[in-house]
């Protein structure tokens, strides 16, 4: 059930909220413990404005609600509450056995909810805590807990899948790296899922009911859904969520896609409980995506040379590695030029750089890379074929006033951490910089070599117009943004995912 949740505030207020959203959504949590003044009659009314199943809340402030009434006062109000028969009542964990058996036996109707908070961490002994909250009385069970880490959520997914099959049970992972929980509740059996009004109750994570309908489609999720995760650090700029969901859509598949923050120290035990959740494929970005090639049960040809994988397909819980940003590079100049140039200059040796360099290696073009670690850069020439330079040699691409020009190079590599591997003229750049970034060293180096002949690719999509391809179209140069590489690269995941649907994922 998607449930809105309205601080109830005033009756204008959260009249407006009601209809706003009550075809949207299956039931509303009205959370009294906002209200200053209590008027029955106010509550009453917009009950019956909502025309749908209601939960009545008036959480006290131990287990994160605004109710400040002494404990007394606050269950007497609860019991006036009663009178206006909402469809549930949420009560916390620790209401005593006595007050519950009153509520049960002078409001039979009321379908009751039990629920703990705990906004510290989520605890490892979950299921030892859904027993001790166990009691017939109870019609379902909420526990929601503070995600300190993607795993904490992860566990929270697997916690629920595994007790919704016994309980009716709601789990949440609060705070940002736990709204995957929230997206993916009805995937995993959530009995409710909890989504905001225009975030109205300020819950970091949580989903207001236009991004969880019109982003995430959770309104057509169920326990057959397949999950597909980006996989990375950071990904709060990616735009994935958008692209995939909408072609989801487009293509009638049973399947969402999430991000999911992932620091490499926690990325083995990340992908171990992904495979007791019906994740069916990933997309992998930095700093990920030569890391997890070890934790890969096969992977394609084209990666044995890469060494770097952006996209998985999981089959039965065989994973498999692939790369498409090659690709998807190449074919977002082709978008652009008819035919490509025979020289191909890589700012970076990363591996986006690694793949791209390989797929310019199969087109033949003659490849030359310049890296802050030149070592880096020789040995990515090397298996393609290519030359190796230092960034202090950037005027030489002027040899090459029609080559495609691709920058590779991270926003967040401080300048400084290059000074030791470049020449000394560089190192004067560095002390005039003082501590721009690395991709602002390329740009004030490489822009002064720019020919109007130049096609000019920067692999970074936000902003779509960076500072380097700025420079670029300033001297005429034919420009191929980050986010038209990312869409072709990302078709071709698609490609990989529903391989019975290719044709309509271009």
């Amino acid at each position: 059930m998607i449930i809105a949740v309205i601080p109830i505030r005033n009756f204008s207020e959260s009249k407006k909220w009601i209809l706003d959203h009550q075809n949207a959504v299956d039931g509303f949590e009205f959370r009294l413990d906002f209200m200053k003044i209590f008027d029955l009659s106010i509550i009453a009314l917009l009950k019956e404005i909502a025309k749908c199943p209601i939960i009545f809340t008036l959480r006290k402030k131990s287990q994160g609600g605004e109710c400040i009434l002494a404990e007394k006062d606050r269950l007497d109000l609860i019991q006036q509450l009663c009178t206006l028969s909402p469809e549930y009542l949420d009560l916390e964990y620790d209401v005593s056995h006595e007050f519950i058996s009153t509520i049960t036996k002078s409001f039979p109707a009321i379908r009751l909810i039990c629920s703990y908070h705990d906004f510290s961490n989520t605890p490892d002994n979950l299921d030892r805590i859904l027993t001790k909250m166990q009691n017939p009385l109870f019609f379902t069970y909420k526990i929601a807990t503070q995600a300190q880490s993607t795993l904490d959520a992860l566990r929270i997914l697997q916690f629920v899948q595994k007790n919704s099959k016994t309980h009716l049970l709601t789990g949440i992972a609060m705070g940002e790296l736990g709204q995957c929980t929230r997206i993916l509740a009805p995937v995993v059996g959530s009995y409710f899922n909890f989504v905001s009004v225009q975030n109205e109750c300020n819950v970091p994570g949580q989903l207001t009911v236009s991004d969880a309908r019109e982003i995430y489609y959770v309104q057509k999720h169920n326990k057959n859904t397949k999950i597909f995760a980006l996989l990375g650090d950071p990904v709060e700029q990616s735009i994935g969520h958008f692209f995939h969901n909408q072609k989801i859509s487009t293509l009638k598949k049973n399947a969402v896609y999430i991000k999911l923050k992932v620091h490499p120290d926690e990325l083995s035990s990340v992908v171990n409980i992904t495979k007791t959740l019906p994740f069916s494929g990933f997309s992998v970005t930095m700093p990920l995506k030569k890391t997890i090639v070890p934790l890969l049960d096969e992977v394609d040809l084209s990666v044995l040379n890469i060494g770097a994988i952006n996209t998985i397909i999981n089959n039965s819980n065989t994973l498999k590695g692939f790369n498409t940003d090659g690709f998807g590079a190449f074919n977002a100049v082709k978008k652009h030029v008819q035919t490509l140039p025979s020289t191909i200059i890589l700012l970076g040796a990363g591996g986006t750089a690694r793949a791209i360099a390989h797929a310019a290696k199969n087109w033949d073009m003659q490849i030359f890379i310049f890296n802050r670690t030149l070592a880096h850069a020789q040995l990515l020439a090397d298996a393609v074929n290519g030359q190796a330079f230092s960034l202090s040699e950037l005027h030489s691409i002027k040899q090459y006033p029609e080559a495609l020009i691709v920058n590779t190079l991270p926003n967040n590599v401080n300048l400084f951490s290059v000074i030791p591997s470049v020449s000394e003229g560089s190192h004067q750049l560095a002390r005039d910089c003082h501590g721009q970034t690395l991709r602002g060293l390329a740009m004030t180096t490489v822009s002064n070599f720019f020919s109007k002949n130049n096609i000019v690719l920067d692999c970074v999509y936000f902003p779509r117009e960076t500072d380097f391809l700025k420079k670029a179209k300033e001297i005429g140069c034919i420009c191929v943004s980050g986010y038209d590489m990312f869409i072709e690269q990302a078709r071709l995941q698609l490609a990989l995912w529903f391989p019975e649907s290719s044709q309509d994922t271009a």
